[in-house]
């Protein structure tokens, strides 16, 4: 919903007069009076000294109130009109100073298209949108066994469950002993660089003594194709 304020200038009454005009969806909103015509905006009135005094209620209080009418669907889906009910201008005045906001309340976001998706230390997965939006739409499972050692190995990184692993337990992250979720995060190496570094040394050897003996067998074969 969008407010406009056009100044009309002083009235008859020596009041300053704003028309305020409503749109939705760039739809003009009419404003209700109270025998139920309908106008295209509504009037605020503002006495001398700069505070509101008009729209005024029936006990002659000044309430700020307007009511505006319902706004159909377009297109048409079979929904509801949207009833907004009464916009309230209580306490508004009118002063010779730069426009500033003073107070923000926001109850609502436009609409927005899905920008992404991002996952908390506790499993939550959230989609984010583009209207600065969130929204939760499910949670990461964990289970765990009371003898992980004894999960039997299925092949590659895979592992399952087995008689001395026990029966699994499902849980949440962060929750009955189970361990947090680092998103977007790559894992390292879990080798033993120690007993691979000796591997290494000890294939480097087996290398190098192979080739002595690939060495020794060509220069046995050259002495013997030498030999008259």
């Amino acid at each position: 919903l969008t407010t406009y304020f056009v100044n009309t200038g002083v009235g008859v009454d020596s009041q300053p007069t704003w028309n305020v005009y409503h749109y939705l969806d760039d739809t003009l909103v009419p404003v209700v009076g109270s025998g139920g015509t309908q106008s295209d905006f509504g009037e605020l009135k503002f006495n001398p000294s700069g505070n509101l005094s008009a729209p005024v209620n029936a006990d002659g209080v000044v309430d700020g109130l307007f009511t505006l009418a319902a706004h159909p669907v377009t297109p048409a889906t079979g929904a509801n009109d949207i009833a907004i009910g009464r916009m309230s201008y209580a306490n508004s005045t009118q002063f010779n100073q730069r426009f500033s906001v003073n107070d923000l309340k926001q109850n609502g976001l436009p609409a927005g298209q899905l920008s992404g998706i991002d996952t908390d230390d506790e499993g939550i997965i959230f989609a984010r949108f583009s209207n600065g939006g969130s929204e939760p739409i499910g949670q990461v499972a964990l289970v765990r066994f009371a003898n992980p050692q004894g999960l039997s190995k299925l092949g590659d990184t895979s592992w399952g469950q087995s008689a001395s692993s026990g029966e699994s337990i499902s849980g949440a992250p962060g929750s009955n002993n189970f361990g947090l979720i680092q998103a977007g995060a790559i894992e390292a190496s879990n080798v033993d660089l120690s007993a691979q570094l000796v591997n290494l040394i000890v294939a480097q050897q087996a290398y190098q003594a192979n080739a002595q003996t690939i060495s020794t067998e060509n220069s046995i074969m050259q002495t013997i194709l030498n030999i008259r």
